[in-house]
């Protein structure tokens, strides 16, 4: 059986020093995303790991820092996971590095030739050990790796995260040296910090030789819980089969879907509700694998879909923020929000893809209706009312158009009789105050 990857753990000072050839994160990847709660977690497990070591009990002692998968081409090591906390460790260490050379330039020069960025006496130019991909490459560079720090005008929301983890970094290092009485106190801890950081984090490595063996690798590790969400997997999978001059679209097209939906989370309900008001129902779980399987099986270009969603994104958003001229459909929609039928959502999305204005609102404001009757006064099973949901949603994709999908919310919908008596019984506790607001409104 042919070795088509192999495994090893190593500490982050290894992986950023010793790898051959050099690390680049392929530019189909994702950019710099890590914002401050990360960067400072980093930090903080970071500072309590060596807290819980004090002096030499450090010996012998591991931070496990998860698992990078890598692709050795023979001209670089591809990063296909693992780049955000590689780019991390190499902004904390520039920012030891910047603190240090205050003091002592030869420990400044040992860290920036060992981590950061070799100079090549014999063929010219500095060699960075961490290539970003090609949007964030040049910043990083000049930001970052380079002696002396030369920060262009960040452009990306990713080159301004870069800044900003690196002026968090500094913050601290700074706070540290102070506190320590710094001198030589102070470059004794930051020294300390730099060998915790470099000798005592471990990554476990998976290195092949085979691009789409690796990208399974990758996607494997994450279908198991760990690491990516399911928008950062779905982007990479489109950016790794799209050709090069579709990439930057497609990459501005997930910067429209994150700024509408927002990162994590919000993506991935986007990319859920999206899909399901086209295709019908799909587990958040299996999400990734559908979606890819889908598109390749029907020769979708990763081009064409990231448009579909970016549209489906600004609709999504104009939806839960209520922007449209009609008062009574705004009004509908802001109480949509707050009534919290999410699966409701892949309905309007599907309506505003697909129906005209009138259409739009009476679908609109049928949906309110029955969320009404059949969850805030019925109370009735919600696993039924999703379902009915992306059917309704999916019959206007196929074409029925208005008529279909209100005849799906009519099935379910509680008859006037039973409605009646179960109103006459209904309470609201304070946590349900806006609930009860939106009721008596619409009543009103």
């Amino acid at each position: 059986m042919a070795d088509f990857y192999t495994t090893d753990k190593r500490t982050l000072g290894v992986v950023l020093s010793n790898t051959t050839p050099p690390l680049r994160v392929p530019d189909y990847q994702r950019d710099f995303s890590w914002e401050a709660q990360q960067i400072s977690e980093f930090w903080n497990d970071l500072e309590d790991f060596d807290k819980q070591y004090p002096g030499i009990n450090m010996n012998g002692k591991e931070y496990f820092l998860g698992a990078t998968v890598f692709v050795n081409n023979e001209t670089f090591h591809l990063i296909l996971d693992g780049q955000q906390r590689l780019a991390t460790a190499t902004i904390l260490l520039a920012a030891l590095r910047d603190k240090i050379c205050e003091y002592n330039m030869d420990a400044t020069n040992q860290i920036q030739g060992s981590f950061i960025s070799f100079q090549d006496h014999l063929g010219g130019g500095n060699l960075p050990k961490l290539q970003l991909n090609e949007f964030d490459r040049a910043f990083f560079r000049d930001s970052v790796q380079n002696i002396p720090r030369n920060p262009a005008v960040p452009t990306k929301k990713s080159h301004k995260l870069i800044l900003k983890a690196y002026e968090y970094f500094a913050d601290r290092v700074r706070e540290g040296w102070e506190t320590n009485g710094g001198g030589a106190n102070g470059f004794r801890w930051a020294a300390r910090v730099v060998k915790t950081l470099t000798e005592h984090v471990s990554l476990v490595t998976v290195v092949s030789t085979d691009e789409d063996n690796a990208a399974s690798i990758f996607e494997t590790l994450n279908d198991r819980g760990i690491g990516l969400s399911t928008a950062d997997l779905l982007r990479s999978w489109l950016l790794h089969h799209s050709p090069v001059a579709d990439r930057e679209e497609i990459i501005e097209c997930w910067s429209d879907v994150f700024e509408s939906a927002g990162a994590g989370e919000g993506a991935q309900t986007l990319i859920r509700l999206s899909w399901v008001s086209r295709y019908g129902d799909v587990k958040e779980r299996s999400l990734y694998k559908v979606i890819s399987h889908k598109l390749r099986d029907d020769h979708t270009t990763s081009v064409v879909y990231s448009r579909l969603l970016r549209d489906d994104a600004f609709s999504y958003k104009a939806i839960r923020d209520g922007e449209t001229t009609d008062r009574k459909e705004r009004d509908t929609w802001l109480a949509l929000a707050t009534l919290r039928a999410q699966s409701g959502y892949a309905l309007l999305v599907a309506a505003n893809r697909s129906l005209d204005e009138p259409s739009r609102r009476r679908i609109s404001a049928a949906l309110f209706s029955l969320i009404v009757r059949y969850n805030i006064i019925s109370d009735k099973d919600r696993a039924r009312f999703e379902t009915t949901m992306f059917s309704a949603a999916k019959a206007i994709s196929d074409g029925g158009g208005e008529a279909a999908a209100l005849a799906l919310l009519r099935a379910v919908s509680p008859s006037d009789d039973e409605v009646r008596q179960n109103f006459a019984n209904l309470t609201f506790g304070r946590p349900q105050a806006s609930v009860a607001q939106v009721l008596l409104r619409a009543i009103e």
